[in-house]
């Protein structure tokens, strides 16, 4: 046989095959998401327009409401991305968030009904200047606790895997039940509203609201929030050195190491930022729900985990995009949206997005086969 002949023929079936193979995965990695989307949109849509409600459920505002209600799982599911991209995880946020409300109200309270005041007028008999400004400006000092509640928590969990070489896993199982408990305990097990004498501050109804005010922007503030956010995330992993050392790390973490990376300072920025974006959807869930609550979102880690899952995410790390996770998000709220216009009881949901993490990583894992 022609040794040219050899040289033509085989080689060519191989690189076609490979070729086709590589078009197939990253086409489910860039459409996989939008498609299911799609197709649970689809679902809905059949399954309403039997029941005669289609109208209401392809509403202007039921979509409006949908858009708003995905934006806490959005927010926390973008620093979940950063976690998970990292080969890390984080199954505390949902009672961090919880958190995030008791204090903020408790500050609150604290700011406005002015303890201090009367505390240095009875033991000093003079007045302090800063306790104006504490009455002036409690929402500050509230939205300041709320932050820093969600950042020490994702700086806690930074430092405990590091330091303590300790799986995320556990790490971060600990850290739910110390959140738990402290919200809990501050608000001993009722929930903590705004003081009578006050009304909530004019910026709680309006980051809360369903409808924009102006209408001109189209959705909430809430809405135009997370999609900042997600752009700035997106700039991170990216355009950044940070995002680059994220990638490193999920993909092979020893080779990071080798390559001179400081893992420990990565991992403890990249949970930081992660708790500062779960701080942010507990303002968000304070403005929606008015009200400092210890269990208010009990069980978002499955649907933020279930989000960056169906965004493209992997469980075990190196992969996972922004615009993939808001998709997912918002599949999570179509679902839970649909199943209440149909009058489907809540745990139906719980048992669609389990199905859902075991079949999208399963494809995944499908997909990590075929590329070796």
């Amino acid at each position: 046989m022609n040794p040219i002949e050899i040289g033509s023929t085989s080689p060519e079936p191989s690189l076609s095959g490979s070729s086709a193979k590589w078009r197939g995965i990253d086409f489910w990695s860039a459409f996989g998401p939008y498609l299911g989307l799609s197709v649970v949109l689809l679902l809905f849509c059949y399954f309403t327009w039997q029941r005669g409600d289609l109208n209401r459920f392809l509403s202007v505002s039921n979509f409006k409401l949908i858009t708003v209600h995905t934006t806490i799982t959005a927010t926390v599911a973008l620093g979940m991305t950063m976690i998970m991209i990292s080969g890390g995880i984080d199954l505390s946020v949902g009672y961090v968030v919880s958190l995030v409300t008791v204090t903020m109200m408790l500050t609150y309270r604290l700011a406005f009904e002015q303890p201090w005041r009367q505390l240095f007028h009875h033991h000093f008999e003079f007045d302090i200047p800063y306790s104006d400004f504490l009455a002036q400006s409690p929402s500050v000092w509230a939205i300041v606790a709320g932050l820093l509640t969600g950042g020490f928590t994702g700086l806690a969990n930074g430092m405990l895997i590091t330091r303590l070489k300790v799986v995320p896993f556990v790490v971060t199982l600990g850290m739910m039940g110390v959140a738990r408990g402290l919200a809990r305990y501050l608000t001993k097990g009722t929930p903590i509203v705004f003081p009578e004498s006050a009304q909530p501050p004019r910026w709680v109804p309006a980051l809360g609201a369903i409808e924009p005010d102006p209408p001109w922007l189209g959705v909430g503030p809430s809405v135009w929030s997370v999609l900042l956010l997600a752009v700035v995330v997106a700039a991170i992993l990216r355009f950044t050195v940070l995002g680059r050392y994220c990638f490193a790390l999920g993909s092979n973490e020893a080779t990071a190491r080798l390559c001179g990376i400081n893992v420990e300072r990565t991992k403890v920025i990249l949970y930081t930022l992660a708790g500062l974006l779960t701080a942010w959807a507990g303002i968000l869930q304070f403005a929606r729900s008015r009200a400092g609550l210890h269990d208010v979102q009990a069980g978002l880690e499955l649907d933020v985990i279930a989000a960056v899952v169906i965004g493209g995410g992997s469980l075990t790390g190196g992969e996972g995009t922004v615009t993939g996770t808001l998709v997912g998000a918002l599949m999570i709220t179509v679902l839970s949206n649909g199943c209440s216009k149909l009058d489907l009881p809540m745990e139906f949901r719980f048992v669609i997005i389990g199905m859902i993490i075991i079949g999208v990583s399963a494809v995944n894992t499908w997909r990590q086969r075929r590329l070796t």
